[in-house]
């Protein structure tokens, strides 16, 4: 929280904790896991009283609990050697290799912020320390201890927070909230010119209600990230250190988080509750989102409509963490970055202008422009769109009578799932078989082939449960099951809707629908109970007397060459 603005702004502003300066999750560099601080303030604040500091795996399961305390900023070195966290008003480092703590670093009060700054093998522990209530240096030191540097600021009432250091060239930037009358009205942007002063980054204020610049970090190419804005009318901006030119990149935004290649950015909207104070119509929906700016497509991530804070992406660019609001506490939520819930296409544009413009940000210059500036090395906006070709999936087609379904089969999700579903498509198991159980926003199941020596020879191949990495929203595809353990077979399923209450019976995600939804959707809905006599002989002629408008899966194999474009799976109201 901006605690050093105490007199200045009404008590609400600080207690939503919206002005963050660092999120309270931070992947290991190698992404097999993430520290997250979860205290029961909402929204989670800078430092959050009581919180729990833990350490997840990659898929969101805890493996440490490393305490509680006013807790905030956790970093993980660039080697991933150390984790450093704000504990009680210390900066608290733990050797990753078993998490054993080391000595503390007293920070004179301050607690607001720190992390590491450098390269692997090159690299320090930042932190500010001293008065929170203006005054707060930055300090940079070894982690394990050694001289402190204290770095330079305006004035030496300002305060100076939140250290961030490019990755290519190392410059550094941080936050600024000055004392001096004619001073940067609460948070500016700084950085340091060639003989290590620091100066202005950012623009003066360019409208009334831009109180606050923060949560900033580096693009890839050495542009700078950051919000700008305060009473929860936030905007996310783009800034060229060079040339000082900005870029409003997306509008009604906050809390930005880049991958590492800086394609995707992750971000926060707010809820109409949030915005109470602005008056203004705001249509889109509220949760964490994507854009991705090479096409400019953004997703929707998360489907609840619970307030969403804090979205982080892995350093591999292959999952998005972020803390969903359940009731009174904060969730941690690890998605996969694709397997979206919604779309919204790229902002039109005036046909006569090739500049975007929004109505609630009216300023005497363009703020973005439709072309990449070359300075800041661009993005190539015909590029594709988002494929996971780092990950490990297999695309497999089912054309069917109604259409064509594509599969995303995750192996990562579930192994042994997904190794069983290869091998039966590679068999030719599902040539021919039908979608026999079809029910209305529930589920549409198969796995009964039309051939029954393939049942008779798969009918007792039972393979074991496995965890629930994900569970059973829209579009996802699991396998079904009796209610003994280790009962899974041949029989497949496809989620119409949120059917999460599957997911504590261990009924597990494999795949998702990457196209053809709307083809799943339009499934000639039936129900055939006797599925002994479906998979014998004769079996498959009594269905199609029974359901003559059934529809069946012609043709299942597994694809070849470049993944498929994805389609968004969006709800069948939303479709046309």
């Amino acid at each position: 929280m901006m605690l050093a603005v105490l007199a200045l702004l009404p008590a609400m502003a600080l207690a939503n904790g919206y002005d963050t300066y660092s999120a309270p999750i931070a992947w290991s560099p190698d992404s097999h896991e993430l520290c997250v601080v979860q205290g029961y303030d909402w929204p989670q604040p800078q430092v959050a009283n009581e919180g729990s500091v833990l350490v997840y795996d990659q898929y969101g399961r805890i493996q440490y609990d490393l305490g509680t305390w006013d807790a905030g900023s956790p970093a993980y070195s660039p080697d991933g050697k150390y984790l450093a966290v704000i504990a009680n008003g210390q900066a608290q480092l733990f050797l990753r290799d078993g998490y054993e703590p080391l000595a503390p670093v007293d920070l004179e009060g301050s607690g607001l912020d720190l992390a590491f700054v450098g390269q692997p093998g090159e690299y320090e522990l930042a932190y500010s320390v001293g008065p929170r209530f203006y005054g707060a240096s930055l300090v940079i030191q070894q982690p394990e201890g050694g001289n402190e540097t204290e770095l330079p600021k305006p004035l030496p009432g300002d305060s100076a927070i939140s250290l961030r250091m490019c990755p290519t060239d190392w410059r550094m930037a941080f936050l600024l909230q000055s004392t001096a009358d004619n001073g940067p009205a609460y948070e500016r942007i700084y950085g340091f010119d060639d003989n290590g002063e620091p100066y202005q980054l950012t623009r003066p204020q360019l409208r009334p209600d831009d109180y606050h610049e923060s949560n900033i970090c580096f693009m890839p190419d050495g542009s700078l990230l950051f919000q700008r804005g305060g009473w929860g009318d936030w905007h996310i901006f783009r800034l060229d250190p060079a040339s000082g030119r900005e870029t409003l990149v997306v509008p009604d935004a906050q809390q930005p988080s880049v991958s590492a290649d800086g394609r995707l950015i992750a971000f926060t909207r707010r809820s109409y509750a949030d915005k109470q104070k602005v008056e203004y119509d705001w249509e889109i929906p509220p949760g964490v989102w994507v854009r991705d700016l090479a096409t400019g497509q953004e997703w929707r991530i998360s489907d609840n409509e619970n307030e969403a804070e804090h979205p982080v992406i892995s350093p591999d660019g292959r999952k998005l963490a972020w803390l969903q609001r359940m009731e009174t506490e904060p969730r941690l939520m690890v998605r996969s970055v694709i397997g979206f819930t919604g779309v919204l296409e790229k902002l039109e544009q005036d046909a006569d202008d090739d500049t975007v413009m929004y109505e609630d940000i009216q300023m005497d210059e363009p703020l973005i422009d439709d072309e990449q500036d070359p300075e800041l090395g661009g993005i190539d906006s015909t590029a594709e769109h988002l494929s996971p070709k780092a990950m490990e999936i297999s695309y497999v087609k089912f054309e069917c009578t109604n259409g064509d379904i594509i599969f995303a089969v995750h192996h990562e999700w579930n192994p042994l799932a997904a190794e069983r579903f290869i091998t039966l498509v590679n068999s030719g198991y599902y040539d021919g078989a039908p979608w026999f159980r079809v029910i209305d926003g529930f589920v549409a199941q198969c796995g009964i082939s039309a051939d029954p020596r393939m049942n008779a020879e798969w009918d007792e191949a039972t393979f074991p449960d496995e965890e629930v990495l994900v569970g059973n929203t829209r579009g996802m595809v699991a396998y079904g099951k009796t209610g003994d353990p280790d009962s899974r077979t041949t029989h497949i399923y496809i989620n119409y809707g949120d059917n999460s209450r599957l997911d504590e019976k261990g009924f597990s995600a494999f795949a998702e629908v990457w196209q053809g939804m709307d083809v799943a959707d339009s499934l000639f809905r039936c129900e055939y109970d006797d599925q002994e006599g479906l998979a014998a002989e004769g079996g498959l002629a009594k269905f199609r007397e029974m359901f003559p408008e059934a529809d069946f899966i012609e043709l299942a194999y597994v694809m070849e060459g470049d993944p498929p474009a994805y389609q968004p799976v969006l709800e069948p109201e939303s479709m046309e």
